[in-house]
């Protein structure tokens, strides 16, 4: 496909993010399914700012020094970030009320329907 574009960048780029797109839409598809809130978030500079305040100390390109002294990757910073970020976006767009609605757990006590008969025991291995 690329040769028959004579390696236009444009299209290289859209070619090289496609596997990327068509997770998100599977992510975004079993999300709606499961019921879990989904909510968009720019990643800029997630890796670069403290999750907690003050200024990251840079080891190497992976690992940095928290204002509290810990080492962490910046993967990790990233996720923390990440999840920073698209809490409050979703607080702010549902409001606190509904953020803690969609954090209860269903009750797994609840017997399953068409469960007959006791529950299957396995066996006790001495």
């Amino acid at each position: 496909m690329k040769v028959r574009v004579n390696g236009s960048k444009r299209f290289n780029k859209q070619l090289s993010l496609w596997a990327y797109r068509r997770i998100q839409l599977y992510i975004h598809y079993k999300a709606l399914i499961e019921g879990v809130p989904i909510v968009y978030v720019n990643p800029k500079n997630t890796s670069k700012a403290s999750p907690m305040g003050g200024k990251l100390t840079f080891i190497n390109y992976r690992w940095v020094r928290l204002p509290n002294g810990h080492i962490i990757t910046r993967d990790m910073i990233a996720s923390w970030n990440l999840a920073i970020r698209g809490l409050k976006t979703y607080i702010q767009d549902v409001g606190l009320r509904g953020f803690v609605g969609a954090l209860k757990a269903p009750d797994q006590m609840q017997p399953q329907e068409g469960m007959r008969g006791s529950p299957c025991k396995f066996p006790k291995y001495p």
